[in-house]
C-alpha cells in the first residue's frame, strides 16, 4: 500500500515539474519573440517621413480651404 502512494507522489511531483518547465519555456519563447523586433532601415524611415509629410500637406490644404 505504501508503494502505491509513493509512486503517485513521485508521478505528481514529476508532472508538476514538467508543467513548470513547460511554462517557463513558453514564457521565454514569448518574451524572446517580442524582443526580437527588427529596427527599421534608414530608407524605411525616410520613406515613412515622406508619406507623413505628404499626408500633412494634403490635410493642411483641406483645412485651409474649409
Amino acid at each position: 500500500m505504501c508503494t502505491i502512494i509513493d509512486e503517485r507522489h513521485e508521478r505528481g511531483s514529476y508532472f508538476r515539474h514538467l508543467a513548470t518547465v513547460g511554462l517557463v519555456a513558453a514564457g521565454a519563447l514569448i518574451l524572446s519573440s517580442s524582443a526580437a523586433v527588427a529596427e527599421p532601415t534608414v530608407d524605411e524611415v525616410q520613406e515613412k517621413i515622406q508619406k507623413l509629410e505628404e499626408e500633412h500637406a494634403n490635410l493642411a490644404e483641406k483645412y485651409n480651404q474649409a
